[in-house]
């Protein structure tokens, strides 16, 4: 594989084990991947990429800072992290990725990490969300589920119809359609937008 500016590992979830946070089995095996694909010098620095700090699942601290914490404590330097701790879901994750980090920071490539069971639909939202990126993958084995098919291609099918002529290219635009089209941010639009005009000048990207 060549190299790449980041790898952006995709949360999956957390668990509890009493009163702490850990990494969930599959989140744990795309960080793991992240990490080799840094230490095998085929990524520049480690994208991580997931909320539910204060919404969503309300963990009460974000999947993303978790994964890092992971990361730093197998040998990860803190400088060869990042973090996007506002998504919901992955085209959260994609979206706020690129307003957020890959367009302000002028990265020119991305290999995306996650399991083979989501891959054909990280592959179709990225390849619409983050065009004119430069992009790889990277797949955790996982074997496929008829569920877990189904469940991809209706989630699939409801992406493109939510954001059917949407120009991801401008940051501003992508990231209203996120606010005004997509249930789990909707319902939380003040509390993300109010934050994204802060990182990434909503009303005048």
């Amino acid at each position: 594989m060549e190299k790449y500016d980041i790898a952006i590992v995709l949360a999956k979830d957390l668990e509890r084990e009493g009163n702490r946070l850990k990494l969930s089995g599959e989140t744990k095996e795309r960080v793991d991947l992240g990490m080799s694909l840094l230490w095998n010098n085929q990524a520049e620095r480690l994208l991580m990429s997931g909320g539910h700090g204060v919404v969503g699942e309300c963990y009460g601290k974000s999947i993303a800072q978790v994964m890092k914490e992971y990361a730093m404590l197998h040998g990860v330097k803190e400088e060869e992290i990042i973090i996007e701790d506002l998504s919901l879901d992955t085209v959260g994750q994609l979206i706020l990725c690129r307003a957020r980090i890959i367009e302000p920071m002028k990265i020119k490539s991305a290999v995306l990490v996650t399991h083979e069971d989501h891959y054909e639909r990280v592959k179709a939202e990225a390849e619409t969300v983050l065009r004119g990126i430069k992009l790889g993958y990277a797949i955790v084995p996982s074997g496929f589920s008829p569920e877990v098919v189904e469940t991809e291609k209706r989630s699939l099918q409801v992406f493109y119809k939510t954001f059917e002529g949407v120009d991801f290219s401008k940051n501003r635009e992508g990231v209203k359609a996120l606010m005004e089209k997509h249930p789990k941010y909707k319902e939380k639009k003040d509390y993300f937008s109010k934050i994204l005009e802060k990182v990434i000048e909503y009303a005048k990207v």
